[in-house]
């Protein structure tokens, strides 16, 4: 696999294509703003023709983090605005089963451990890993009680 630290150095003068096929990302302007993510690029670079299950799921996370940071600011953190449409938007069933009407603002002074309000991709991926590791457990536990594992 190429380096993926170099690759993140180089800024492409083309539109990059989509390892799944020819699907266009944008054209890269070095900002992130086109949804690309290094694991993209390192399939596109190395022709690939296509990511493994696991990289194409870490491409999805980096690309939906990028998706909804930066329309008020830094486009590398999300804002409380941001976080609420990404969280709407990309996980609609967990917040519609949320009780408290004030979930986002717990979420966000959750993840926000350094607390500049806005979540950067670090603080982000813990609510992604906090949310992985939950489904599992629930559908061990399902699995359980239907005498299935």
């Amino acid at each position: 696999m190429a380096d993926i630290e170099g690759l993140k150095q180089q800024k492409p003068e083309r539109s990059i294509e989509c390892a799944r096929g020819n699907q266009k990302l944008g054209e890269q302007k070095g900002d992130m703003k086109g949804y690309w993510s290094p694991l993209s690029i390192t399939a596109s670079h190395t022709n690939t023709s296509m990511l493994s299950q696991l990289e194409g799921a870490m491409d999805a996370i980096i690309k939906v983090f990028y998706k909804y940071s930066g329309k008020e600011g830094n486009k590398y953190t999300l804002t409380k605005a941001e976080l609420k449409n990404l969280l709407k938007g990309e996980l609609g069933a967990f917040l519609k089963y949320q009780k408290d009407p004030n979930s986002v603002e717990a979420i966000m002074k959750d993840l926000d451990t350094n607390q500049d309000g806005q979540v950067d991709f670090q603080e982000f991926i813990h609510l992604v890993t906090a949310l992985t590791i939950a489904c599992n457990e629930f559908f061990v536990e399902l699995l359980k009680n239907q005498g299935k594992l």
